[in-house]
């Protein structure tokens, strides 16, 4: 069996796959809007929103293809393997180099793509605010943070083979999961690497928000305005903290998008995913997910004569790590996603059905339509991509989920 051979063809399929995905993508913007959603674009934005979303997609598909193109050389004409013997015998050199150089190529691809998207068809249709300097800024960043994430990982997953020996499977997969909380709790930190937070200034808006989480019994712990209209005049808003302390972050764009009361309604929808507990139970199916990489990682580093067939003389970390992220996780998440991704979309609609009853559910509708609309949402997807891809609800399905409640 030559694994090289193996990798190519799930290469391929996945290649296929990502493809079809995208023209299904790109029908749905000529499908039918539902009733209960028309008002959200008017005939003229309504052209510009289908114009605008076949470019992206357009761009995405050459991205797509480019990226198949260049990962086929490298594995085919045995790359990986030349660069390890320029580093050396030292395993953690070899590592370095290969996640350095893969990492670097897979970037450069992304950034050309991603310049385009973002600083030529966002740029376009009004979106973008991003100048020159903060892409490529925030890109070098991207760079280094995806480095020191994924050689941190290769180093952590090795100390747990050798020290764990055939208990890594749960020792390293514990592990992760604690990363993946640290991760959480750090996101804030992280955060303030890309954008600037100004506390949310005495008001209406910061009474009715701690109101609404004092009454669910949640503490604020800030409320902050974060400086989104520095990239995009696109609208969003989030909260975090795990237990009962939170934090709200407000982009500064969704300020001018929603009526304080349909802001208060956002959050109302968030503070529904916390009363129902859905982010621990979204946590226990990432855990299980993660449980299955371990599984993939601990075959490929106890059985390494498999990097042989792409040419290495012995094991290779880095290789094992590229081989685990770019090929085999794309098939455990598309598969896995079947099932999270159903259970979000019913999570979503518990959460909307908490702020109905919270008495925001006519501001939650007004509030999401207004912030379809600032995100040039798609309005009636493909059943096949919402089954595959979708987190959320489509629109015209959140709002009868809610009218239907009353």
């Amino acid at each position: 069996m030559n694994y090289k051979t193996i990798t190519l063809v799930l290469v391929t399929i996945l290649f296929i796959y990502n493809v079809i995905i995208k023209f299904l993508m790109k029908s749905s913007t000529k499908r039918s809007v539902p009733e209960n959603v028309r008002d959200v674009y008017d005939s003229e934005a309504y052209e510009k929103w289908q114009n605008y979303s076949a470019e992206k997609i357009n761009n995405q598909l050459y991205g797509i293809i480019a990226q198949y193109a260049v990962f086929m050389i490298l594995i085919v004409f045995d790359v990986f393997a030349l660069i390890s013997r320029y580093v050396g015998e030292n395993d953690i050199l070899q590592a370095i180099a290969i996640l350095a150089f893969y990492e670097l190529v897979t970037g450069i691809v992304d950034t050309i793509f991603g310049y385009t998207d973002t600083m030529k068809i966002e740029t376009k249709y009004g979106f973008n605010k991003t100048t020159k300097k903060t892409f490529f800024t925030d890109r070098i960043k991207e760079f280094i943070l995806g480095f020191i994430i994924s050689f941190g990982l290769v180093c952590l997953f090795v100390a747990s083979y050798i020290i764990f020996k055939n208990w890594v499977l749960l020792a390293f997969t514990g592990i992760i999961f604690l990363l993946i909380l640290l991760v959480y709790f750090l996101t804030p930190v992280f955060a303030k690497i890309f954008n600037k937070f100004t506390p949310l200034v005495e008001g209406s808006l910061r009474t009715k928000l701690e109101n609404l989480l004092n009454k669910n019994g949640y503490k604020v712990k800030e409320i902050k305005v974060m400086d989104g209209s520095r990239r995009s005049t696109k609208a969003n808003a989030y909260f975090s903290g795990l237990g009962k302390t939170k934090d709200i972050v407000l982009y500064d764009t969704i300020m001018d998008v929603l009526t304080e009361d349909e802001i208060v309604a956002v959050f109302a929808h968030e503070l529904g995913h916390g009363k129902y507990k859905h982010i621990i139970k979204s946590y226990a199916m990432g855990l299980f997910q993660v449980f299955l990489i371990v599984v993939l990682s601990w075959y490929l580093v106890s059985n390494f004569g498999i990097v042989r067939d792409f040419g290495f003389r012995g094991r290779n970390y880095g290789f094992m790590f590229i081989l685990v992220f770019s090929v085999a996780l794309p098939y455990i998440s598309s598969l896995m996603s079947l099932i999270t991704k159903r259970i979000s979309r019913k999570f979503e609609n518990k959460a909307d059905e908490f702020a109905k009853k919270e008495g925001y559910g006519e501001y939650l509708i007004s509030g999401l339509k207004k912030i379809s609309r600032a995100n040039y949402s798609n309005l009636n997807p493909h059943p096949v991509i919402v089954a595959l891809e979708y987190s959320h609800p489509p629109l015209s399905q959140r709002i009868a989920n809610i009218e239907e409640k009353k």
